[in-house]
């Protein structure tokens, strides 16, 4: 439905209630409509309406809402206590839950699918102004630049949460977290073995470079895996791919194979929820996630509050550190999964590897993993389990291993990085143009930009391929500080360049560019200040 633009000059009802009230008592007393509406300001029809009842006193022109005045302020409070929380709620994912409802409901309305758009939004943020201010702080946190101290501040926040919900110190069985994977069906990355001089630096393969499938795994602080789920992207799900599946698996199909809110909702509430009553783990449950998921829904929100799941959001821009998965357990699975992929092919004349055997890969890497140890040790590592903002290793940002890349003259391939980073322009600045920019990407499409950022090329949409360089090139830079020493924050993977490598420790070096950044690209101001300190003479 398109947007009706008026004329904000064109005011209406521009005469407050009490005088409406004390004209209509004016009314009553005898006087004529026509004096009553001079003095007063109140048109002469609306007068004329409401006096005789055609129109309710309190009534507003055009037609009611479509959640009336109780279930809209159900929605107020859980825009609050989500937010309160942590939760980076977005006027998607409002105009989504309001979407569910109505098909719950079965409601009539004008919606495209039952999905309200820009103009409801607006009216409902004028219906409940407090819903603007509780968005814009919330956003606001959820970008806020990571540092130790604002990682302190969440884990004080979720302390304080957790005790007054009587969940700090629970057992370990009952603190979660979960997260997607993508797999792809064609890994690369593997080494192989030539002789010096060859240049044997490919492999063939039947499947598309971009082929890919989305798991979800959530496990808790002893390190139990809840049955998963697969994503794929497809429109129907083959009688061959489920006559594999394990036990309590699931399997899903997406547009664009990631998971969506639909599928979260019914993978917590028919998958995970039973799995908890099977394995008779007491609740309330804690799981926590990522806080810019796009998967909260008022809907969901409703059930975990029946049925004692308490879902809380990772610090924001902080799930390399804080997410117990990534710190171990998806890289040896990864690791598995390229040893899985390439010893099928081997077996099976290097043919190309289907959907249905996307499974019982899966079951085999994850057979290769030792989940009983890397899962409990990443919940530790990452301060969740036991609760502690002390465990957290904020020098060398959890397990990545600080470096300093020196750039000699020989060295091209960090040219890139000089153009990137253009002194005109402060971290700052770019740093809101990227977010200018995330506010009108798609989540989906974000989390895909996400997944390929360090890849060799954009594997998605080729529609999407400007886009998604400039959000590259935005995000390199945003991260990027020149200082007078030349000494350069990049995201750029250190094994991407041909550049020599030391230790923070190590004081042999040659060149005048120096890049301190670990091995996912992030860096850390009090390992940079420390090198400056032992090694400004050398630099002198």
């Amino acid at each position: 439905m398109p947007r009706v633009m008026t004329d904000p000059s064109k005011k209406r009802k521009r005469y407050p209630r009490q005088k409406l009230l004390d004209a209509l008592e004016a009314v009553k007393c005898g006087r004529s409509l026509r004096e009553v509406s001079i003095e007063y300001g109140v048109p002469k029809t609306t007068l004329m309406s409401k006096f005789k009842g055609t129109h309710p006193i309190d009534g507003k022109s055009g037609p009611p809402p479509v959640l009336d005045e109780a279930e809209e302020m159900e929605l107020v409070r859980w825009v609050n206590d989500i937010s309160e929380v942590g939760f980076a709620l977005k006027k998607n994912q409002m105009c989504a839950s309001v979407q569910t409802s109505l098909k719950e409901l079965k409601r009539k309305n004008i919606f495209s699918n039952d999905k309200p758009g820009h103009n409801w939004y607006k009216n409902f943020e004028e219906r409940h102004a407090e819903i603007v201010d509780r968005f814009k702080k919330n956003l606001s946190y959820a970008k806020t630049a990571p540092s130790e101290a604002s990682v302190r501040q969440w884990f004080a926040h979720m302390r304080k949460y957790l005790e007054t919900n009587a969940l700090f110190n629970i057992d370990p069985s009952r603190i979660f977290t979960t997260e997607e994977a993508a797999f792809i069906f064609n890994p690369t990355g593997k080494k192989i073995i030539v002789r010096k001089g060859d240049r044997a630096d490919f492999s063939f393969t039947h499947n598309h470079v971009d082929e890919c499938a989305t798991s979800l795994f959530t496990a808790n602080a002893t390190g139990s895996l809840a049955p998963p789920m697969i994503v794929f992207k497809q429109d129907r799900i083959r009688p061959g791919m489920l006559s594999k599946l394990p036990e309590n698996w699931t399997i899903g199909k997406t547009t664009d194979g990631w998971m969506t809110k639909e599928g979260f909702h019914e993978y917590l509430t028919k998958v995970f929820d039973k799995w908890l009553k099977t394995n008779e783990i007491e609740k309330p449950v804690v799981i926590f996630l990522d806080s810019n998921t796009v998967f909260m829904t008022h809907s969901l929100s409703k059930f975990c509050m029946t049925n004692k799941i308490h879902l809380l959001p990772l610090h924001p821009n902080m799930g390399h550190i804080l997410q117990p998965l990534d710190f171990q357990f998806f890289g040896d699975l990864k690791e598995a999964w390229l040893i899985a992929t390439e010893h099928w092919r081997m077996n099976n004349n290097r043919k190309r590897i289907k959907k249905e055997n996307f499974v019982p890969l899966l079951v085999n890497s994850l057979r290769m993993v030792d989940v009983g140890k890397v899962i409990p040790e990443g919940f530790k590592s990452c301060g969740i389990q036991p609760f502690s903002p002390d465990a957290v290793n904020y020098g060398r940002k959890g397990r990545f291993k600080m470096q300093v890349i020196v750039k000699s003259k020989e060295s091209e391939d960090l040219d890139d990085l000089g153009r990137i980073i253009d002194p005109q322009y402060s971290a700052d600045e770019v740093r809101k143009h990227l977010e200018f920019l995330e506010d009108f990407v798609d989540d989906q499409k974000l989390r895909k930009f996400k997944e390929d950022e360090n890849a060799e090329a954009w594997r998605g949409d080729i529609k999407d391929t400007t886009l998604f360089l400039l959000w590259k090139k935005l995000r390199r830079m945003s991260s990027c500080v020149v200082s007078d020493c030349e000494i350069y924050m990049s995201t750029m993977e250190p094994g991407a360049s041909r550049g020599h490598f030391m230790s923070i420790d190590d004081g042999n070096y040659q060149g005048s560019s120096l890049v301190i950044q670990d091995v996912q690209g992030n860096y850390d101001m009090g390992s940079m200040r420390a090198w400056m300190g032992n090694n400004l003479e050398k630099l002198e």
